[in-house]
């Protein structure tokens, strides 16, 4: 039998990424270390405290002493704004007017019976269409003076644009501009105070207001993230919780630590300079019921 042998300096060693990829890459927090020899390697808090590990040809098993998912992961957010989410607002003029729903057309007025409840749903980064009561959609007219209408009418794919918007939240105020065969417009009110696609600005003057103040009915923004946290959890709830399908109120939380066993491929390791981790938590110190037990 032969072989061949290569050899290697430790400089030339590479140092280990790891990763935990449930949903998305979660971000494990990590040290890089580097020697006066150049030997490096990443110093990840999930491994300090080992407690016992198990290596096999295939697998690698590390059982951590008690610690919370705070201190292995880094938190992260994302927040985006009611332009890029979908969202649901009243829209009212600068003087109080309320957007009033009127059947297939909308306009503003002082006192409002039926407030045009408007759902924004993003189509592209910066192009939302707009849905009113009942999810009926706002299309403009194709012809002056582009009167805009609530209808579930179906557009061929070159009047699209009818139907689309860009909107813009800023200081608290709101504009939709979308395309008319004159150019772009804002969706606008004049004298009639019915809403139409005819809003323009000239020499710094407002052709046709087309200012509106949103009050949101869901939330302007959306934090999207990864909060690592073991905690317990606690609950108030009674009898009509169950039988009306309420939501239940938190009523304590604790930090619990817990043991974590992390798993990986050994095979990966020693060929690739990325690795996939599993992390389990291993409940410890709960009694059956999921509250704490005695630690005496």
């Amino acid at each position: 039998m032969s072989f061949s042998l290569s050899v290697n300096s430790l400089s030339a060693l590479q140092a280990v990424e790891l990763s935990y990829s449930y949903n998305s890459n979660e971000k494990l927090k990590f040290t890089p270390v580097v020697y006066s020899n150049r030997i490096a390697y990443n110093s990840y808090e999930a491994f300090h405290n080992i407690k016992d590990v198990a290596l096999s040809k295939k697998n690698a098993l590390f059982l951590t002493g008690t610690k919370c998912l705070t201190s292995v992961f880094e938190k992260t957010s994302t927040t985006s704004t009611i332009g890029k989410i979908s969202g649901t607002i009243f829209l009212s003029t600068l003087s109080g007017e309320d957007l009033q729903y009127n059947g297939d057309t909308l306009s503003v007025q002082l006192s409002s019976s039926i407030k045009a409840r408007i759902t924004i749903v993003p189509i592209d980064t910066d192009t939302v269409e707009l849905y009113t009561n009942n999810g009926i959609g706002l299309v403009v007219d194709s012809y002056y003076p582009y009167t805009v209408r609530a209808t579930n009418a179906v557009l061929s794919p070159d009047q699209q644009y009818r139907r689309q918007f860009k909107l813009e939240y800023i200081n608290g105020l709101m504009t939709f501009q979308t395309n008319t065969n004159e150019g772009p417009r804002y969706l606008s009110y004049g004298v009639d105070k019915v809403l139409r696609a005819v809003g323009l600005m000239l020499n710094e003057s407002i052709i046709n207001p087309y200012l509106f103040v949103p009050t949101f009915i869901t939330n302007s923004s959306l934090t999207i993230g990864f909060d690592p946290t073991s905690n317990e959890v606690k609950y108030y709830n009674d009898i009509e919780s169950f039988k009306n399908r309420m939501t239940l109120d938190i009523k304590e939380k604790n930090i619990a630590e817990t043991n974590l066993l992390i798993s990986c491929a050994t095979t990966d390791m020693t060929k690739k300079e990325k690795t996939n981790i599993n992390i389990a938590l291993l409940r410890t110190n709960y009694t059956s019921t999921g509250t704490y037990a005695p630690t005496h």
